[in-house]
């Protein structure tokens, strides 16, 4: 017997995003359990945290604004309800950018109900004590792969979508990364973030030598003249001595694909 009702805590982190808040949290607010929204606004420069504040009128929402990355961003919501929660609720990490379709939802409670203590599903949905036992690192880009590899590598299970699916299940905002970076930076320190940005993403996806470089060069077909700075990066990453998350002999991201349970959702294709 559950010591109280189940609470879902969905939580996410935001920078400008005045545009889709409200339709992304209405969207998941269609889930059919007790739930809780947990944001973290990176102090927005638009009416992002505004609107949140408005929105925390209608629907149960707790805001808190924090600099953070977009991984430690994700860290700091989740643990807002540290302390309120137990071993019986749930979380599920959120992007606000994004609006959920009614077959994401469907399958959302569908794991809520049947969800395992040893299992992880789509937007890494699990039980309270294993998402504390994977937190988010304090990263810019490919944090939802090196989090997915740690929970692999602690022997959980992970159950995820097929990118094909992708569109049946979210309506994603068309990004342009460069114009989403703009965001954050312009001139030269536009140019900064996008390098520590790239560091991000080889810390996060493991690569710990220069095998490892190469085959995530390979892998994503990098154009060759683009070799050296990948190198001059992955030097720099070196000479700082920035952790490396790595949880194999590979990268990380070939360690998911082997790894991964891939959820059957051919259904959903009509063709």
């Amino acid at each position: 017997m559950r010591n109280h009702i189940l609470m879902l805590y969905i939580y996410g982190t935001v920078y400008n995003n005045e545009t889709r808040i409200e339709q992304s949290i209405e969207s998941l607010n269609k889930i059919n359990t007790e739930k809780k929204f947990l944001i973290v606004d990176n102090f927005s420069t638009d009416r992002t945290y505004e609107i949140l504040l408005k929105l925390a009128n209608k629907y149960p929402i707790e805001v808190k604004q924090a600099k953070s990355t977009r991984g430690s961003g994700r860290n700091i919501a989740m643990n807002m309800a540290f302390d309120e929660s137990n071993d019986n609720d749930l979380f599920m990490v959120f992007d606000l950018d994004t609006i959920y379709l009614e077959p994401f939802i469907k399958l959302a409670e569908k794991y809520i109900k049947t969800l395992q203590r040893n299992e992880v599903f789509l937007s890494f949905l699990c039980y309270r004590q294993t998402n504390f036992t994977v937190p988010w690192r304090d990263l810019n880009g490919a944090e939802d792969f090196e989090r997915m590899a740690h929970f692999i590598s602690e022997g959980y299970k992970l159950y995820m979508e097929k990118f094909q699916y992708d569109k049946y299940l979210f309506d994603n905002e068309p990004v342009n990364f460069d114009d989403r970076e703009k965001r954050y930076a312009k001139g030269l320190n536009y140019y900064k973030r996008r390098f520590s940005q790239v560091m991000d993403i080889m810390r996060s996806l493991g690569i710990n030598n220069i095998k490892n470089l190469t085959a995530y060069m390979k892998d994503v077909k990098v154009r060759k003249r683009f070799y050296l700075y990948g190198l001059v990066i992955y030097a720099t990453m070196k000479i700082k001595r920035r952790e490396i998350y790595n949880y194999s002999q590979e990268i990380n991201l070939f360690y998911v694909r082997k790894n991964v349970e891939w959820l059957d959702l051919s259904y959903l294709n009509p063709e």
